[in-house]
């Protein structure tokens, strides 16, 4: 399955950017590593959702591993949680 790194922040001004790249997977299972990510907004939350619900209704694979229980704690801040993205915390 082929992975990408989240960036170290997901907010407003690496979004846009960070959504170009993942729209270059589309239509193919995909793994993002969330272990760089340090920091999340709630734009970058609702992007990583509707990722996560457009590879779901495309019936393909869409799953995060190695979210830091720190930004997991932000992630639950802003409403979410892990399980919401398909995502498992790192071990």
């Amino acid at each position: 399955m082929p992975s990408l790194s989240l960036p170290e922040a997901l907010d407003r001004t690496t979004v846009s950017a960070f959504a170009s790249t993942l729209l270059a997977s589309r239509g193919e299972a995909l793994l993002l590593d969330a272990s760089p990510l340090r920091r999340l907004s709630a734009l970058g939350l609702e992007m990583l959702v509707s990722a996560s619900k457009q590879w779901t209704d495309d019936g393909k694979e869409f799953r995060i591993d190695g979210w830091r229980d720190d930004v997991a704690g932000v992630l639950e801040q802003l409403g979410g949680n892990a399980s919401m993205l398909n995502a498992e915390r790192m071990s």
